[in-house]
């Protein structure tokens, strides 16, 4: 028999009603509506047919579901969790009607009791949320239809949960977003549903212009130079010969590089602690905000190192590229360790590890290497193939 989406679900009269709840976080106006009304009809339900009963709760021993259309009555039961041959009772079919909201695919849920010589049968009378039969994107320009399709979650032949689809259109959002477009606007079309409740699910897009970063300035940074973090971004300001376009992911990749920035001038507990993003009117211009905490500047300590038996004390110092009462730099200290490494690479330990250690007492470092030699590589066999000309 064909389905009308539009005409109104059947209801039982002669049946009580089991009052339930919306799922939290899903609930809609017409949600809110039931939930009055399962409230309403609260002190009523339960009640037809208890009379003279002293032995217990009764059994629900048969449970029929009506509405469902593409989802078979076995999967409903099952999703809903109510079990013939186990007692009936108001909070039972509640947290059925909850786990049921709960798999979104399900727009309307109620449950009746009957009652039969033999306990209560249960009807569950549900409505399914259209199915997509298409997507379709309308309005885009600067990204490709590819893309936007492999970063939209939702697929042909899943449920057109309304509030699901909102949500799934974040990522279409930070597609856009990546590529500058903060003013992007993107919202689904309502289509007609067919008799097979079958949905073309349009999404529109209207992209807007690309956002500019207009300035970009540091607070908290009492001692660090503004240029300098600047210029430890990629992200620029618009200007001549420079786009200045605002790229989200690449700036969140810049606060990790101002970070690294203070580390290598010796803040070693330095954060970016908030970013402010001030829209100017029209919202295509933008002012960034980026606050520091610098935090105390380290010293180098003292540096000693044992386990080598390769290279003598002369020669690992001067691969040290560090120095006792100087600024503790970061970059110095790594670059250290690839060359304590890279000379025994050098001389076949390939296999070298060299393991540092920094003890901090106060705003000084102290650095210890230790080395673990091991034995050098050697080369049993060398082949060549190919060599047609030579040999």
């Amino acid at each position: 028999m064909a389905h009308n989406p539009g005409a109104k679900m059947p209801r039982f009269p002669d049946l009580d009603p089991i009052p339930g709840e919306p799922v939290s976080g899903y609930e809609t106006p017409i949600m809110r509506r039931r939930a009055f009304l399962w409230s309403a009809v609260l002190a009523l339900v339960i009640t037809a047919g208890a009379h003279g009963q002293t032995t217990g709760p009764p059994a629900i021993t048969e449970i029929e579901v009506v509405g469902a259309l593409t989802v078979g009555s076995r999967q409903v039961i099952a999703w809903s969790g109510l079990e013939v041959g186990t007692p009936f009772s108001r909070e039972t079919v509640s947290g059925g009607i909850r786990r049921l909201f709960d798999t979104q695919k399900f727009s309307d849920v109620y449950i009746y009791r009957q009652d039969v010589p033999e306990g209560v049968k249960l009807i569950i009378n549900l409505r399914e949320f259209p199915r997509i039969r298409t997507i379709r994107f309308e309005g885009h320009k600067k990204v490709k239809e590819k893309d936007l399709r492999e970063a939209f979650p939702l697929h042909v032949g899943q449920f057109a949960n309304p509030a699901v689809t909102r949500r799934e259109l974040k990522p279409l959002r930070e597609l856009y977003y990546e590529k500058g477009y903060y003013n992007v606007a993107i919202h689904t079309d309502s289509t007609v549903v067919d008799a097979n409740n079958m949905e073309d699910l349009v999404i529109s897009i209207t992209e807007g212009k690309k956002v500019k970063v207009k300035s970009i300035s540091f607070v908290g940074n009492e001692n660090l130079d503004s240029g300098g973090l600047r210029g430890s971004m990629k992200q620029g300001t618009t200007g001549f010969l420079r786009s200045g376009t605002f790229k989200k992911q690449q700036f969140e990749e810049d606060r990790e590089r101002i970070v690294t920035h203070c580390r290598n001038e010796g803040y070693l507990d330095a954060a970016v602690t908030d970013v402010e993003m001030n829209f100017r009117e029209d919202r295509e211009k933008l002012d960034l905000v980026i606050h520091i905490q610098e935090g105390p500047r380290y010293y180098i300590g003292d540096i000693h190192w044992q386990g080598n038996t390769v290279f003598d004390d002369l020669i690992i110092a001067d691969m040290i590229f560090m120095e006792k009462g100087k600024v503790f730099k970061e970059d110095e200290y790594l670059e250290t360790l690839a060359n304590l490494q890279q000379i025994y690479a050098d001389r076949g330990y390939i296999y070298i590890t060299v393991e540092p250690q920094r003890d901090i007492v106060d705003q000084t470092v102290n650095v210890n290497f230790t080395f673990i030699e091991g034995q050098p590589a050697s080369v049993n066999d060398i082949q060549v193939e190919g060599n047609d000309k030579t040999f």
